[in-house]
């Protein structure tokens, strides 16, 4: 049987692409493949489930599955491998919304952008996590393309919630929640404003919960706190880093989750909210529409007062509010391993 292999410019832990490399490994052996991970770096505590790229020994029988999220030397070296090859395309932040914010890495997305441009003509079949990264693939002049939807692992969730989250903030007041990285394209500003709107106009007693850290976007996060500040806005928490147990907590507290992202090239936080019953409302962009499917509330104009107007529907509303939970619960099947396994399966027996 022929060797399907991974490579990677990283593996991590605790991220989504990470986490789906291992779970495709743990698949392709299920199914009687050999595979093995081929990576340039590693976290030290998933070292052990991967090797240097550097000593892959080439067969022209193998198949290589390259997951391609950043710019790196790694992509030449597979483009040059006599093996069938498909891509993963996990999608790259557009470096005009870090410009200003982190100059440096605004250039290395951009290069990695333009390093994606290159490899149209490299790969037997390349495939995104949603059909807005399958769109952009097309754009770019990939002619075999396809879509598989990032393998998550809902287990993580089964865990004890913090009990210091959940005794300080579940009661009866309205929080909204937003999760993901503090920077610029999530446009965490445009929550905050929103949440004003909220606070001044309809519930003075609302709180807003931004999980997630700057690493990377300190500036940004500077500019974020400088407008809190400036709208003299109490009960806005923005956490940093939380581990599994506290980010369960907030799902768990969340009236709704708001986001007004401006660029996703997948959203795992749209699916953890659908797996905990958290009604959303989410700006229309991107990759957003897709994952969603109709299931929670797009919105096309970014009007905060109206916004928060649709956050009290969506809090008061029992029957409105019943139905995007129905909704979410029947979307959310569609990200559930089984599923995604044979469309895995499909996409390896059209190449081999």
């Amino acid at each position: 049987m022929i060797k399907i292999n991974q490579f990677l410019p990283t593996l991590a832990s605790g991220d989504a692409i990470g986490y789906e490399t291992l779970a495709i490994q743990n698949i392709l052996t299920e199914w009687g493949y050999e595979s093995k991970i081929y990576v340039r770096d590693c976290h030290a505590n998933v070292s052990k489930f991967c090797i240097p790229y550097s000593k892959y020994k080439p067969n022209k029988k193998d198949l290589a599955l390259f997951h391609f999220a950043l710019g790196s030397e790694l992509s030449n070296y597979i483009a040059k491998l006599p093996t069938k090859k498909i891509m993963i395309y996990h999608n790259i932040t557009p470096g005009k919304y870090l410009r200003g914010i982190n100059d440096s890495l605004a250039k290395i997305v951009e290069d990695g952008r333009e390093e994606l441009a290159t490899l149209c003509n490299k790969f037997d079949l390349a495939i995104g996590d949603s059909e807005f990264n399958q769109n952009e693939l097309k754009s770019l002049g990939f002619q075999n393309t396809g879509v598989l939807p990032l393998l998550l692992d809902f287990s993580i969730y089964d865990v004890k919630p913090s009990r210091k989250i959940l005794q300080n903030y579940d009661d009866d007041n309205v929080n909204i929640v937003f999760v993901g990285k503090i920077y610029p394209h999530k446009k965490q500003e445009d929550i905050v404003k929103s949440f004003y709107c909220y606070k001044k106009y309809i519930n003075p007693s609302a709180r807003l919960f931004l999980v997630g850290h700057c690493t990377g976007a300190d500036k940004y996060q500077e500019m974020l706190l400088q407008l809190i500040s400036d709208l003299e806005l109490d009960d806005v928490y923005i956490t940093g880093f939380v581990n599994n147990r506290e980010l369960t907590a907030y799902y768990q507290i969340a009236d709704v989750f708001l986001c007004m992202s401006e660029h996703e090239g997948f959203c795992v936080p749209l699916i953890e909210s659908m797996h905990f019953d958290v009604p959303i409302i989410a700006y229309d962009s991107t990759a957003v529409p897709f994952t969603l499917d109709n299931s929670a509330l797009l919105i096309k104009e970014k009007n905060y007062l109206e916004i928060a107007e649709l956050v009290d529907l969506i809090v008061n509303d029992q029957r409105l509010r019943k139905t995007v939970i129905e909704r979410q619960r029947e979307r959310v099947k569609d990200f559930k391993i089984p599923l995604l396994k044979e469309q895995l399966k499909n996409h390896i027996e059209n190449v081999i």
